[in-house]
């Protein structure tokens, strides 16, 4: 799953055009829920610091 989350980005990332709310919506809340799922929830760096 975060393979998956993770090539997504880099499409985005990657596009000359402009994404779509709605697509981009959707896959916030996909990486979000699966945050959540995994009990991950707030991001940190190994430092401790939110990024």
């Amino acid at each position: 799953m975060i393979d998956e989350l993770y090539e997504k980005v880099q499409d985005y990332l990657n596009m000359e055009e402009e994404i779509d709310f709605k697509e981009f919506q959707a896959y916030y809340k996909k990486v979000t829920d699966y945050l959540q799922a995994e009990g991950r929830t707030s991001m940190k760096t190994s430092y401790g610091k939110a990024y």
